[in-house]
């Protein structure tokens, strides 16, 4: 249900606003489809390289998870597409459209990442260990503002929802890292402790490495628009 709720919440608010759906980028089939195709099949393949990055240099191993059925596959993606579509619709859908009409993309896509790491830090339920709050807050907001620049230079919502749904795809369903159990790998405990500065390289200087390519991919997809 969360995904016709969303659609029209988003349809009650821009009517309200009077904004047409299509300003959500709900136009353009074929190249909407493109767009969601190819951003989830890149971020999903980045992601897979980071875990497979830190599965090497911890000397963990990597083995196929025999009892995860195809059904539980389908299980599995149909919840991450309810979690990514309520996310994006939450902070990319009609409240980013407004902010970029009152403020500066770059102002309105800074505001909306810096809202998407301080939601984290309550769906993580991570409040008073300032570590993690500071770590989490740094990763997510800048991946919500890379999706809220995706939406703005790809003038819809489609874009930063393959965006989140590659990296959620690769992250739960294939690596088994989130809260709804086994994917389709397992990990075993990593048999080398990372150093300091690898530890920081795989869960931070790479996460925003491939931002800072994904910024340069996005500019160059809607360079004509």
């Amino acid at each position: 249900m969360i995904i016709p709720i969303a659609l029209i919440i988003s349809w009650i608010c821009l009517k309200l606003a009077k904004r047409p759906l299509s300003d959500l980028g709900f136009n353009d089939p074929r190249k909407r489809c493109f767009e969601f195709f190819l951003f989830s099949l890149i971020f999903c393949a980045i992601l897979s390289i980071q875990h497979l990055l830190n599965a090497y240099f911890s000397d963990s191993i990597i083995r196929f998870n025999p009892e995860f059925p195809v059904t539980q596959l389908f299980e599995n993606l149909w919840w991450i597409t309810k979690s990514v579509v309520y996310e994006e619709f939450l902070f990319r859908g009609v409240l980013l459209l407004l902010s970029l009409h009152y403020l500066s993309p770059r102002n309105a896509c800074l505001l909306n990442g810096f809202a998407f790491g301080i939601y984290h830090w309550f769906s993580y339920g991570i409040i008073g260990n300032i570590q993690a709050m500071i770590y989490i807050l740094i990763l997510t907001g800048s991946m919500g503002y890379l999706l809220a620049h995706a939406f703005h230079r790809s003038k819809g919502i489609i874009a930063p929802i393959g965006i989140h749904m590659g990296v959620n795809i690769s992250t739960i369903t294939l690596f088994s890292k989130g809260p709804i159990g086994s994917g389709v790998f397992l990990l075993s405990d990593p048999a080398t402790p990372l150093n300091l500065t690898m530890s920081l390289s795989l869960s931070l200087a790479f996460p925003l490495f491939y931002m800072v390519a994904a910024f340069y991919l996005i500019n160059k997809i809607y360079s004509k628009e």
